[in-house]
C-alpha cells in the first residue's frame, strides 16, 4: 500500500470514528437531553407560524410563539385524545358484550361436541372394532365443561387484565415530567430563535454555515413531507375503510370507517388494532359473512397501504421511489416497523448532505484533494 492510500485510510477511518462517536454520544445522551432535542425540533417546525403571526397580525413575538405552540400542540393531543376515546369506547364496548357471547359460544361447541362429534366416535368404534375405544374417553374428558364455567374463565382474566391496567400508568409523572420540559424548551428556544441562528451563525465557519443550513431547510422539507404522506395514506385508509363498511353492511358505515382511519395514527399496529379483535368477534359471534368480509377489508387495506406507501412517501419528500422501496424493505426486515421509519430518516440525510455538496467536500478530503 502506496503512502497515498495510507493517508486516504487514515482520513477515512478518522471521519468514520468520529461520526460512529458522535453518533453514540447523541443516542446515550438522548434519555437526559430527549426534551431539549424535541424541543428543538418542534421549534424549528413552528419557526415560519411564529414568523407569520408576528408579520401578519403584528403580535409581539411571545405572543405568536404562544399562539403557534397551542395550535400546534392542541392538534397533536386532539389526535392523541381521539385515539385513547375510540379505544375506550371499543374496550367497554367488549367487556359489555364479550362474556355474555362467550357464554353462548360455548353453549353451541358443547352441543357442537354431544350432538356431532361423539356420535362420529361412537359410529368409527362401531364400524372398526379394532380402534382403541381409549380417544374416545379422553375426547369426553376433554370437552366435560359447561358454558358457566368458560364464563366466569373469561371474565376472571378480563378482570385480571383490568387490575393490572394500573401498572401501565406508573410512568405518567416521568411522561408528563417529559412533556413539561419539552414544551418550555420548545417555548423558550422558539422565543429566543433569531438569538440562537446568530450565536450559531458567529461559531460555524462561513464555508460551512451554508451547507449545514441548506442541510436542515431540506430535512425541514422532508419531515414535512413525510408529515403530508402520513395524512394522505391515513385519509386513503379512511376513505376505503367507509367504502368497505358500506359495503360488506356495517352499521354505522361512516363512523367505524373514521376510527379505523384515526387508528391508523397509531404507530406499530395501526389498523389492526381495530380489525383484529372485530373479526375474531364476529366469528366468536357467529356472524361467519361479516368477518370474512373484515377480513378482506383489512387485507385490502394491508395490501393498499404497502403498494401506495414507498410511492407515496417519496413524492412527498423528494427522493427517489426505487430507493425508498429499498430502504424501507431493508428496514423493515432489520428492525420490523421501526426501522422502516429509521430507513426513511437515513436515506433523507443522506440524499441532503449530498445535495448540499457536503459529501462531495468529504470525499475531498479523504483524498487529499
Amino acid at each position: 500500500m502506496n503512502p497515498i492510500q495510507v493517508q486516504r485510510l487514515k482520513r477515512f477511518s478518522f471521519i468514520s470514528i468520529i461520526t460512529i462517536l458522535a453518533f453514540l454520544a447523541f443516542y446515550f445522551s438522548l434519555d437526559y437531553t430527549y426534551p431539549f432535542v424535541l424541543g428543538y425540533l418542534f421549534a424549528f417546525f413552528l419557526n415560519p407560524m411564529v414568523k407569520f403571526f408576528s408579520r401578519k397580525f403584528r403580535f409581539p413575538n411571545m405572543l405568536s410563539v404562544i399562539v403557534a405552540m397551542i395550535i400546534f400542540f392542541g392538534f397533536i393531543f386532539g389526535v392523541i385524545s381521539l385515539v385513547i376515546f375510540f379505544t375506550i369506547l371499543g374496550a367497554n364496548h367488549l367487556l359489555d358484550v364479550l362474556p355474555g357471547h362467550f357464554q353462548t359460544f360455548a353453549h353451541n361447541l358443547k352441543e357442537f361436541v354431544d350432538g356431532t362429534l361423539y356420535p362420529a366416535i361412537e359410529n368409527l368404534n362401531k364400524s372398526f372394532k379394532n380402534i382403541n375405544p381409549t380417544p374416545d374417553k379422553a375426547l369426553s374428558t376433554y370437552f366435560s365443561f359447561n358454558s358457566s364455567d368458560i364464563s366466569r374463565s373469561v371474565i376472571s382474566n378480563l378482570q385480571t387484565i383490568l387490575k393490572n391496567l394500573p401498572g401501565l400508568f406508573l410512568w405518567i409523572p416521568d411522561a408528563a415530567l417529559g412533556i413539561l420540559f419539552t414544551m418550555l424548551a420548545t417555548f423558550f428556544i422558539s422565543n429566543q430563535w433569531d438569538k440562537l441562528f446568530n450565536t450559531w451563525k458567529s461559531i460555524v465557519p462561513g464555508n460551512y454555515f451554508e451547507p449545514i443550513r441548506i442541510v436542515f431547510i431540506d430535512m425541514k422539507k422532508a419531515a414535512t413531507g413525510f408529515i403530508r404522506a402520513q395524512l394522505i395514506i391515513v385519509s386513503l385508509t379512511t376513505i376505503v375503510s367507509i367504502i368497505g363498511c358500506f359495503i360488506i353492511g356495517v352499521k354505522n358505515p361512516v363512523t367505524m370507517g373514521l376510527i379505523v382511519g384515526t387508528c391508523d395514527f397509531l404507530p406499530y399496529i395501526g389498523t389492526a388494532i381495530c380489525f383484529i379483535p372485530w373479526i375474531l368477534f364476529s366469528f366468536i359471534t357467529g356472524k361467519t359473512l361479516l368477518g370474512i368480509g373484515l377480513l378482506g377489508l383489512f387485507g385490502v387495506i394491508l395490501v393498499q397501504r404497502q403498494l401506495l406507501e414507498p410511492k407515496i412517501i417519496a413524492s412527498n419528500m423528494g427522493i427517489d421511489p426505487l430507493a425508498t422501496l429499498i430502504v424501507m424493505f431493508v428496514g423493515l426486515k432489520l428492525m420490523g416497523v421501526l426501522g422502516v421509519l429509521f430507513g426513511a430518516i437515513i436515506l433523507v440525510v443522506f440524499t441532503t448532505l449530498k445535495e448540499a455538496g457536503i459529501l462531495k467536500e468529504i470525499q475531498a478530503y479523504i483524498k487529499g484533494d
